[in-house]
């Protein structure tokens, strides 16, 4: 790959845009801001694709990369059907614009695993537009028929071996209407996409050092600040004593500040916290100013709220009286569970989650006035336009956000609070001001993945077969502080209910009952969405139902499944894990059944475990049918990525309150697993269908938690239906010797 830029440049209309490159944030050892570069005059056929006449093409990326390979596999896309030479072209991150936004959702964000299935054919048409733009001028300019013109390696080509690169086209190009259909590539000319691995474009820079992530930013006289925020859900500040901090080496100001104000929605007043920030001249000036303070609290109307309550509000609302919503009714199950001699019920719980990325949140931003300027590691950059433009006034058009690279975002970037922190002490200082937060600022403050409840009951018939289910499900939103309008959800609320609501089988009676609570802990998407912890009850109860009938788990799902893609996966997982074979005394195999995001996956999980809990994971096999896979690399490493991300959850992590506030602070009581633990062989099998295109990068640590659990069933006869496993005493080999 010749160049990676972040692109620091105003908003491009999407069809039919030409003006000046007038720079970027370059990633090759070089960094250097808008104006401070000449490039020759780039041409924009469309939002997309830029050409210069000699002959550059850049791609733009308008997706964050945050490690799933969203810096590769897009510009491949477009590469492909453009018929531009990969080795040459040059990579650079969007900015905000109409033609970035998604269709479904009409905003511009990076989560979901929304990057492929839903860019994939928009890419290839716009790509195909801008291809045929060319061949229209080659055509008319060798008075050839179009048709009989082909685009290879960045040049437009005859039949007769005539050639011409695609800079000589573009001027003329752009004056064209854009074809309003286009015949697209057959998958078997894909040249760079189509189970076919390319070298990540990130990861020279990353390993070199040259990529910059937020935290990397540097803009001429910027200030740094350190921010305390009150830890107390809906608490505020009492009283700051300052002991002379006023006097200390590079300080510049004192801010009292809101914290969890500016969100996407408006959040619940009692999520609203004070803060107050040491603006100085460096980042370390700014948090010894800080800590020099003194700052004590008012702990607000929550100041009783502990795990424990929060629990029994959970195991109250699920066991009483409650007014549920339907989010499902098929037959008549209540009915059904009602006369039958013969039912099952269980009840399953997941714990609270921090994102827990690596780099704490972070920005930097230039508030001048009347514009303003911010870089920032985010998945949301029209969000924080929306932010920011309803907090200070100021129009979208005249807010730009430069999105860098992301040391982890598994949804937590969707938010813009942190941004506005760095604009709002930009402007009352005057000069630009990077915000950093420590690591216990981000475990602390953080926007958790809610707990959640699931009770399932089932009648059986004569058989031990299943013929109602019954299902209540318990959780906050997850997409109230993200969600583009200001109100509160009635009912059940989107996204909470995935993997539950639909699924894979088909019962004739089946009902669904949800509840949205209302509490304190502030709470929003976490990877894998609703279906991480639903896909998790609804599993490990497919798995009792099996058990009770003493029918092979694989064999018991198949009878309910509705779709042949599932049928597929488990079809694919069986072979690959040798799950009909025998295997080694001693060791056992659970699965687990997903469809999400698209993509249909069965997972098995191979164990041993002793009398004292003490865990082994022998192998993964995951089989992942995701339609069509792209990049067979990025895909694995996408599953793999999340089998790691799942059994932290399952096996250790977990958020916990005491006070009024979150325990957990730091990665000394927030564990999740390092190298030791996976010492483990992981096995991704993609299964082709040909289908839609699926996501990926959410779906790899759905499977994982109620494989897992199966599993130890097998070995143990013994459910667990809470997480994360730790409080059962259950840990792997290496986590029993530091587990606090």
């Amino acid at each position: 790959m010749a160049e990676i830029r972040i692109d620091n440049v105003s908003r491009r209309s999407f069809i039919k845009t030409m003006g000046l490159a007038t720079g970027g944030l370059m990633l090759q050892g070089s960094y250097v801001f808008a104006g401070d570069d000449k490039n020759p005059q780039q041409i924009s056929l469309n939002a997309f694709i830029r050409i210069t006449p000699d002959n550059k093409v850049t791609l733009i990326v308008h997706q964050a990369e945050m490690g799933q390979g969203a810096q590769t596999t897009l510009p491949a896309i477009l590469a492909d059907e453009l018929g531009a030479n990969w080795d040459t072209v040059i990579i650079e991150n969007g900015l905000t614009d109409p033609a970035f936004k998604n269709p479904k959702f009409n905003l511009q964000f990076t989560g979901n695993a929304e990057s492929i299935r839903t860019f994939h054919d928009i890419l290839r048409n716009t790509a195909a537009s801008a291809r045929e733009m060319l061949k229209q001028v080659a055509a008319k300019r060798w008075q050839v028929d179009s048709d009989s013109l082909r685009a290879e390696n960045s040049y437009i080509l005859n039949q007769n071996g005539k050639k011409a690169p695609f800079g000589d086209f573009v001027e003329e190009a752009i004056k064209l209407e854009p074809p309003k259909k286009v015949t697209l590539k057959k998958p078997s000319e894909w040249k760079l996409t189509g189970n076919k691995s390319l070298p990540r474009v990130d990861v020279p820079a990353k390993v070199n050092g040259s990529a910059v992530f937020g935290i990397d930013v540097e803009v001429p006289k910027m200030l740094h600040a350190a921010i305390a925020m009150c830890p107390y859900f809906g608490g505020s500040i009492r009283e700051i004593k300052e002991n002379g901090v006023r006097q200390m080496s590079g300080f510049v100001a004192l801010v009292r500040m809101p914290v969890v104000n500016p969100i996407f929605s408006n959040p619940p007043e009692h999520n609203k916290r004070e803060g107050v920030a040491i603006v100085a001249d460096t980042y370390w000036n700014a948090r010894k100013c800080l800590d020099t303070l003194e700052i004590s609290y008012d702990k607000g109307p929550n100041a009783e709220m502990d795990s424990e309550s929060l629990h029994k509000i959970y195991e109250d609302t699920i066991n009483g009286s409650t007014k549920w919503f339907e989010s499902v009714k098929e037959g008549d199950a209540e009915a059904k569970i009602k006369d039958s001699k013969n039912t099952i019920k269980a009840q399953y719980y997941s714990a609270w989650q921090s994102h827990a990325p690596m780099e704490p949140m972070n920005a930097t931003a230039h508030f001048k006035g009347d514009t303003i300027e911010v870089w920032a590691p985010t998945q949301g950059q029209e969000m924080a336009q929306i932010v920011l433009a309803k907090e200070f006034g100021i129009p979208v058009e005249k807010i730009i956000v430069n999105r860098t690279y992301l040391g982890g975002g598994f949804g937590r970037r969707l938010l813009a609070d942190y941004i506005y922190q760095a604009v709002f002490l930009s402007k009352e200082v005057g000069l630009p001001v990077k915000v950093l937060w420590t690591r216990e600022d981000d475990m602390q403050h953080d926007f958790y993945r809610p707990g959640t409840m699931q009770e399932f009951q089932a009648s059986l018939n004569d058989e031990g077969l299943p013929e109602a289910i019954y299902t209540k499900l318990v959780s906050p939103s997850i997409l109230q502080v993200v969600a583009n309008a200001d109100y509160v959800f009635e009912g059940e609320g989107p996204s909470y209910p995935e993997g539950i609501k639909e699924t894979p089988y088909h019962f004739e009676n089946r009902l669904l009952h949800s509840y949205l609570l209302r509490i304190p802990p502030p709470s929003s998407v976490w990877r894998s969405t609703g279906f991480g912890t639903n896909v998790f009850a609804l599993e490990s109860f497919m798995d009792e139902l099996a058990s009770k009938k003493g029918e092979d788990s694989i064999t018991f799902r198949k009878r309910y499944i509705a779709d042949e893609r599932s049928r597929g996966v488990l079809d694919a997982v069986a072979e690959a894990s040798g799950w009909y074979t025998e295997r080694k005394d001693g060791h056992f195999l659970g699965i687990a059944l997903t469809h999400s995001f698209e993509t249909f996956a069965a997972q098995v999980i191979e164990i041993s475990i002793d009398d004292a809990g003490i865990l082994d994971i022998h192998k993964i096999t995951t089989a992942v049918d995701c339609g069509t896979v792209l990049d067979p690399g990025i895909a694995s490493a996408s599953i793999e990525s999340g089998i790691v991300w799942g059994l932290t959850a399952a096996l250790t992590s977990e958020i916990n309150f005491k006070e009024g506030r979150t325990v957990e602070s730091n990665f000394h009581d927030f564990k999740i697993l390092g190298l030791p633990e996976f010492d483990i062989d992981i096995e991704t099998v993609f299964v082709n269908s040909g289908s839609k295109i699926g996501g990926v990068a959410e779906s790899g640590p759905i499977p994982v938690a109620p494989a897992l659990c199966n599993a130890i069933f097998a070995a143990r006869g013994k459910r667990y239906r809470t997480l994360p496993l730790k409080n059962h005493n259950i840990y792997t080999r290496y986590m029993s010797d530091y587990v606090v």
